[in-house]
């Protein structure tokens, strides 16, 4: 039998509801978006009020931060023949201005030499609560040094309790700091004048920024503190490690102190 095509055969009918099911498509993926912006921005704010979950992330984030750091300077250092006294932190909130820094900025961690950004840790802190400078990482007794007796190239940023405790357990770290019947997770540094905000005035010493010279750095030192005891022993003719958390302080860490991440950028 023979087919022939239908005339006048009636079109598909165009069914409404398809281009509002793509509408609605849209506006829960921007809805979905929005609140994945609230939740991220509720979950970093607050210095003072971090959680435990909270603490750890802006922990690793810190470590992680310090890490690039380093692997920076050391990429300048073998790249581009950068002498430690030639490492220029301008960029960062401070007078970091270094007159033996190149002036074709091969040296500049915050330029074209290591184009490293300083991210918005999202803890309320200014970015003048990072800091880099010179302190002598050794042991409290002078027995040990990170490496010999001058200072070393340091970054510090203050941080609150909760997340200094937190870099310590994610370093592995000592964290059952006692004094007294009290015990801490991290441990007081022992030394009044450690490169970090001078507890007068709440203001960086300005001798401290690093302007490639480390002259001016004085006694500025990070160890263990003899007041403060790990697992019953005293750690005084112990070096502390390259990457820690320590409270600023007179005797131990009862607030209210200050505490701050550090990372030895360059042992000398």
């Amino acid at each position: 039998m023979d087919h022939f095509p239908m005339r006048n055969q009636a079109p598909t009918p165009h069914n409404p509801q398809s281009g509002s099911i793509f509408i609605w498509i849209f506006v829960m993926i921007a809805l979905f978006a929005a609140f994945s912006f609230a939740v991220s921005q509720g979950s970093r704010t607050g210095a003072a009020s971090l959680t435990d979950q909270q603490a750890k992330l802006l922990a690793s984030e810190l470590i992680d931060f310090g890490r690039q750091m380093k692997d920076t300077i050391n990429t300048m250092r073998l790249n581009n023949d950068c002498g430690d006294t030639q490492i220029s932190f301008v960029g960062a909130a401070g007078n970091y201005t270094n007159p033996n820094s190149p002036a074709d900025g091969s040296c500049d961690v915050f330029g074209t030499g290591g184009k490293m950004r300083i991210p918005d840790f999202g803890d309320d802190l200014s970015d003048d609560r990072l800091f880099f400078g010179p302190n002598e990482v050794r042991a409290s007794d002078g027995a040990q040094h990170l490496g010999t007796s001058e200072p070393d190239l340091t970054m510090i940023r203050q941080i609150d309790a909760t997340t200094c405790g937190q870099i310590n357990k994610l370093l592995g770290n000592p964290v059952a700091w006692t004094s007294g019947s009290t015990i801490y997770t991290m441990w007081e540094s022992g030394n009044s004048a450690n490169g970090t905000r001078n507890l007068a005035n709440d203001n960086w010493l300005e001798n401290d920024y690093f302007q490639g010279d480390y002259s001016a750095s004085g006694s500025n030192g990070i160890f263990y503190d003899e007041q403060m005891t790990h697992n019953g022993a005293n750690y005084d003719s112990l070096k502390p490690p390259m990457t820690g958390c320590f409270c600023d302080a007179a005797t131990d860490c009862a607030p209210p102190v200050k505490y701050y991440f550090y990372n030895v950028l360059w042992v000398r």
